[in-house]
């Protein structure tokens, strides 16, 4: 089974996608770090600004896009071995 993981944090994002199976280790497929740098964009009030919320937005689009592609590889390469 293949599983994605995105994590957001202050300064970027990271996505991590790895291949898992029952009773063995995961086995990282693809990774990507996206800098967001929200830092940058707190409101006095502590909100996240419009640049911060766009940079977010465009991060996880490009890891969806990634994740995505990650997936269209598997099923290409494995679609001669299945049933």
């Amino acid at each position: 089974m293949r599983l994605a993981v995105l994590d957001i944090g202050s300064n970027s994002a990271q996505l991590q996608v790895v291949d898992a199976g029952p009773g063995a280790p995961p086995l990282p497929i693809h990774g990507l770090r996206i800098p967001v740098r929200l830092s940058e964009h707190i409101e006095d009030d502590g909100s996240i600004g419009e640049g911060g919320i766009e940079r977010v937005v465009a991060a996880v689009a490009s890891a969806v896009d990634a994740a995505l592609s990650t997936s269209r590889c598997s099923r290409t390469s494995n679609s001669g071995t299945r049933p």
